[in-house]
């Protein structure tokens, strides 16, 4: 068995172990493919997810045995933190230490402090529980948004109707921006890369960032975005704090410094109503498990849905 790096060469056996790993043949919608196989089961969706990998500095490894592809893993590096975000292996090697070598060769040819993932199955689950060094608490939260129709608007932060601009609220004045991507200034955009993300946990940040962006009015849209339309980003300045939120569903926020606990739950109950005011009927939340977002969550009324582990397979 050698390991090796992709070659364009590689897409459709890729895209073919792929499918057949979970039962697929070339018959099927892709939206339903895409539910169980995601960007690996198409080769359209599979070259533009590539392209968004190679841009954010990923790549992905081969594994070959007599000129045939028998696994792979996906991983991207950002600063000091490598993500593997896919590792399959073709369904008659398994069990064969394949899994194994191509974490083992990403460990020793990354110089990242921390190479971090997430279980796909029961599987890499009991493969990732073997070599991490380490595992924090990656937390889903839900909230429905058709209770907001029953609560008095006098007891909620009402995001002002047409182009918002300043809401009072003492002791704060917030100055609020929403835009689309190419509305908004560059210092916000500024800390959609450079803050930090404490909402939307959705692997590495510029990488998700990436893709996000990389993926208006191409084939991937609907895949990235759903039916959200437009795409806005919501921001606030207060307090010398900038905080961002990309206005979706599955939403993430980004904030130039930690805020305070009272200031990042006024913030969030602003995204809740406008993402209310824009048809959504639930919010998504992943976050890393933390005390400032288990209290402001949790007081707004946000449910726990589940708990995973993300291992760190080196700190």
């Amino acid at each position: 068995m050698i390991i090796r790096r992709f070659q364009k060469k590689d897409l459709p056996e890729l895209v073919s172990m792929n499918r057949e790993a979970y039962g697929f043949t070339k018959s099927e919608p892709i939206e339903e493919i895409f539910e169980e196989v995601r960007w690996w089961g198409d080769e359209s969706l599979f070259q533009w997810y590539f392209d968004q990998l190679n841009k954010s500095g990923g790549d992905i490894l081969i594994a070959e045995s007599e000129g045939r592809i028998i696994g792979q893993l996906d991983f991207v590096t950002e600063e000091d933190t490598t993500y593997v975000i896919w590792l399959l292996v073709r369904v008659q090697y398994r069990g064969g230490g394949v899994a194994k070598s191509l974490l083992e060769h990403l460990i020793k040819t990354v110089d990242s402090q921390r190479i971090l993932t997430e279980a796909e199955d029961e599987v890499t689950e009991h493969i990732y529980g073997k070599l991490a060094k380490n595992t924090r608490i990656l937390q889903n939260w839900w909230l429905d948004l058709n209770f907001i129709a029953s609560i008095k608007e006098s007891e909620t932060l009402i995001f002002p109707e047409g182009e918002p601009k300043i809401i009072q609220r003492t002791p704060r004045e917030y100055q609020i921006k929403l835009g689309t991507f190419d509305q908004l200034e560059s210092d916000i955009l500024d800390v959609m890369r450079t803050g930090e993300r404490i909402i939307g946990e959705y692997g590495l940040q510029i990488y998700d960032l990436n893709q996000l962006i990389g993926s208006i009015d191409t084939i991937a849209q609907p895949y990235i975005w759903g039916e959200t339309t437009p795409f806005e980003i919501l921001a606030i300045n207060v307090s010398e704090t900038q905080i961002v939120a990309i206005v979706t569903q599955y939403s993430r926020i980004y904030v130039s410094k930690t805020p305070s606990e009272e200031l990042l739950k006024e913030f969030v109950s602003i995204l809740v109503d406008l993402l209310y005011r824009r048809g959504f009927e639930s919010v998504d939340l992943q976050v890393i498990k933390s005390n400032l977002t288990d209290t402001v969550l949790n007081q707004l009324g946000f449910t726990l849905i589940e708990e995973d582990p993300q291992y760190d397979l080196r700190s």
